[in-house]
């Protein structure tokens, strides 16, 4: 009985091992082929509507591609006249956890576009994205999570919706983008990590506020970097980076003295691109730069127009510094020194465990919320305990 039991698992694993090897033989990369003198191909499937204003525009712009890029493979799959096409519509929407059925949708590089307006805009932030994830393709001869990512950013941020009469006024458009980047649910542990840093020194008012501006212009200059080059600087220095983190709670939880400034850059920056695993809280700052570069400024525009963008973008920093500066002038606040300097151990200790345990809680609102109330409370209950002893 035993023998016929053994027999019959080395069966169902020879069974299921072969067909493993049979389905990977025969299911080339969906996304992408790479043919001689590492010629690579971009797969592009192509949802639409015979009824859809909008897709008949980006079909035609499509058709324009594909007459210039002959490495663009288009499948296209009208999805109101044939049920086999919206049922593979919806498969491919559930791929990329999506529910809308919105046209018209597209699918490359495992990334989901929708939505088109004309060639000007939508077509050419597409076409850059194919040719962005075909040249990426190209010299790392696969297609890296970092090229998804960054794919997935551009498109989140392509379906954000801004009036074109905001799109037209450049005050009004790098206002708008720039508090929808500053104030999005993904942004929260950047004030909290600016919290811990300014509290652990609110002994000291002048040290504390050096401090928090070296957070500021570190935070402001990543999101600068991130803004320019996305995930491709970042995601293959993750390890590094959250190694950073660790290091700079450990310096500042150890030190306590304004020789701990030294770590707070570090800080910003763990927290800043560990934090940007949120797509949607580098939508704003994507979309941005996609108008930015569909404009015809000149180059000094451009930068005074992206001076404009990052200020606004740290203003709710900026407003936090200001705040400790004005309150730490009274009495009152100083007796809440003690809650302040407890409560910013205990977020430096829950950031450096997440950094190690579980990063992507930094992108994460309510976690970071739940953290900042937890932090709250054990400074409240430590100096309650310290003033009964």
């Amino acid at each position: 009985m035993w023998n016929a039991l053994v027999c019959r698992l080395c069966l169902f694993g020879a069974l299921l091992f072969g067909s493993i090897a049979v389905y990977a033989a025969v299911s080339p990369n969906i996304w992408y082929s790479i043919g001689p003198n590492n010629d690579v191909t971009i797969n592009m499937d192509f949802f639409l509507s015979s009824t859809c204003p909008h897709c008949h525009k980006a079909d035609l712009f499509l058709q324009q591609v594909e007459k210039q890029e002959p490495w663009l493979q288009i499948h296209r799959y009208v999805v109101n006249t044939d049920k086999a096409a919206l049922q593979y519509f919806y498969e491919r929407l559930r791929s990329q956890q999506q529910s809308s059925f919105a046209v018209p949708a597209f699918f490359f590089c495992d990334s989901y576009w929708a939505g088109f307006v004309d060639g000007a805009s939508s077509g050419e932030t597409l076409l850059r994205a194919l040719r962005y994830c075909r040249t990426q393709i190209m010299q790392q001869g696969t297609l890296s999570d970092a090229v998804v990512n960054t794919l997935q950013s551009g498109s989140v941020a392509n379906q954000l919706q801004i009036s074109p009469k905001i799109e037209r006024q450049p005050i009004e458009f790098i206002s708008s983008t720039a508090m929808l980047n500053a104030f999005s649910s993904c942004s929260l542990f950047g004030v909290i990590a600016l919290f811990a840093c300014v509290c652990l020194l609110s002994k000291h008012t002048k040290h504390a506020v050096i401090a928090g501006l070296i957070f500021i212009l570190a935070w402001v200059g990543a999101h600068f970097v991130m803004q320019h080059y996305n995930a491709i600087v970042w995601s293959n220095y993750l390890f590094y980076l959250r190694l950073l983190g660790v290091l700079a709670c450990i310096g500042l939880l150890a030190m306590r003295t304004y020789v701990a400034i030294v770590f707070v850059p570090f800080l910003a920056l763990a927290v800043y691109f560990n934090q940007q695993l949120c797509l949607f809280g580098n939508a704003a700052a994507v979309r941005f730069e996609q108008w930015l570069v569909q404009q015809s400024f000149s180059n000094q525009t451009h930068i005074a127009y992206q001076i404009m963008y990052q200020a606004i973008y740290a203003l709710p920093l900026i407003i936090f510094l200001l705040l400790f500066m004005v309150l730490g002038k009274y009495q009152r606040f100083k007796r809440y020194s003690d809650v302040c300097i407890m409560a910013s151990y205990c977020m430096l200790t829950l950031l450096a465990l997440m950094l190690v345990i579980a990063p992507a809680w930094l992108a994460s609102a309510p976690i970071s919320l739940a953290l900042l109330v937890v932090a709250l409370l054990y400074g409240w209950y430590m100096s309650r305990s310290r003033d009964s002893v």
